[in-house]
């Protein structure tokens, strides 16, 4: 099961984050789609599909980012832009992003279910072909951002004992600035 670690910076926390994929997913289909304008309210419930799509995926650990195999074989995931790429970045929350078999499962899961609400809030059948890559490509910009890849991940001497966290509880999710001695 491939593990991928979403590192968001100490400003940002799941549900700012949150905020900010459901926007680019919102600026997509009311600029991009050409949709006929979408209630407030679809963006609530949009947020709460991603909301249920991602969180079937991430979790977080105590340990997550504090030792140096966290860090050590850090590459880009598939979608992250080069500027984005920021390895050296310490103070962060991490979080690992677990997937079946690919990156591309959370991404059809979530289009799938926001492309079908669309799809009840209009009340119309619409061409999913352009809908969906747009959906799609929101999501890949909102997750790519801040996603990376380690082969080491998951597998470290404190891993298997380390305390499994609510990823979404920002009492037990601070971020945390490493020492030398854990580097």
């Amino acid at each position: 099961m491939p593990l991928y670690q979403l590192r968001l910076p100490a400003s940002m926390d799941l549900e700012i984050w949150l905020d900010e994929v459901t926007w680019l997913v919102w600026d997509e289909l009311l600029h991009h789609s050409q949709l006929e304008p979408l209630e407030p309210h679809a963006f609530v419930r949009i947020r709460e599909i991603l909301h249920n799509v991602i969180e079937g995926h991430l979790t977080t650990y105590r340990s997550c980012g504090r030792w140096s195999y966290c860090h050590a074989g850090t590459t880009p995931s598939p979608w992250m832009a080069e500027t984005d790429y920021r390895p050296e970045e310490l103070r962060v929350h991490w979080y690992i992003l677990e997937v079946r078999e690919s990156l591309e499962e959370i991404v059809a899961e979530a289009t799938d279910r926001v492309s079908e609400l669309i799809t009840v809030l209009l009340g119309a059948t619409l061409p999913r072909g352009v809908l969906d890559a747009n959906i799609e490509t929101a999501l890949r910009r909102g997750l790519g951002r801040y996603l990376y890849e380690n082969p080491h991940c998951g597998i470290g001497v404190f891993c298997d004992g380390a305390l499994r966290l609510d990823p979404w509880s920002r009492q037990e999710c601070s971020p945390w600035m490493p020492t030398p001695s854990t580097m």
